[in-house]
């Protein structure tokens, strides 16, 4: 189930592991460019001096938790708030990732033109953990017209925050093939084992940070 709270002025969605690939599924079936945000504690203190990123996070459809450090001062404020509703930026990328291989949605994906994941690393990561998932791989600079010839289904944007955001909240109503677009920071160099991700252990308590 689903728990709607407010931090920072921010509103913020609590997601039960179950309810993650429903989530991906109404996203992809809303109708519209559906832009969803991984909130850290970090987009809540850039929000706090870049109004215009804040004013994207308020407008998002939907707003996730990427940090335990949101939870945990959700708890303070009384919310009943737990790790595992966190649905942060690689779990989610992971899960749009497989709808889309097994739902024949094609994926475009924008990196950084300095990011250490190159893409022949990116590509054989995506063909041996989804051999059958359409993508396109774009480096910035990239232009809206790049993207409409490919006419991707979802795209995730990893140029890092609040760039990403910015950017897709600048181009998705440019490209009508839209369903989903994502800000994905640097998930990519930890799906293709770049950067190595922290125990499980860690994540499962929350100190990921810590790694």
């Amino acid at each position: 189930m689903s728990e709607h709270i407010t931090i920072a002025d921010m509103p913020l969605t609590l997601i039960d592991p179950q309810e993650r690939e429903r989530c991906i599924e109404s996203a992809l079936h809303s109708g519209k460019p559906f832009h969803i945000v991984t909130v850290n504690p970090e987009f809540l203190v850039e929000a706090r001096s870049n109004r215009e990123f804040a004013d994207i996070l308020r407008r998002a459809d939907l707003a996730t938790v990427d940090g335990a450090g949101i939870i945990f001062v959700a708890k303070l404020l009384g919310y009943h708030a737990r790790l595992s509703q966190r649905f942060p930026g690689v779990a989610l990328t992971e899960s749009i990732l497989e709808h889309a291989e097994s739902h024949g949605e094609s994926v475009g994906v924008i990196m950084r033109h300095d990011s250490i994941t190159t893409d022949d690393v990116l590509r054989q990561t995506f063909r041996l953990r989804y051999p059958r998932l359409s993508f396109t791989i774009f480096r910035e600079p990239i232009s809206p017209s790049q993207l409409y010839a490919t006419k991707p289904d979802i795209l995730l944007v990893a140029l890092g925050s609040p760039v990403q955001e910015l950017w897709i909240q600048h181009h998705r109503k440019h490209l009508p093939s839209l369903k989903l677009a994502v800000g994905v920071g640097g998930t990519f160099e930890f799906i293709s084992g770049t950067i190595k991700r922290a125990p499980v252990l860690l994540r499962a308590i929350g100190l990921e940070w810590v790694w």
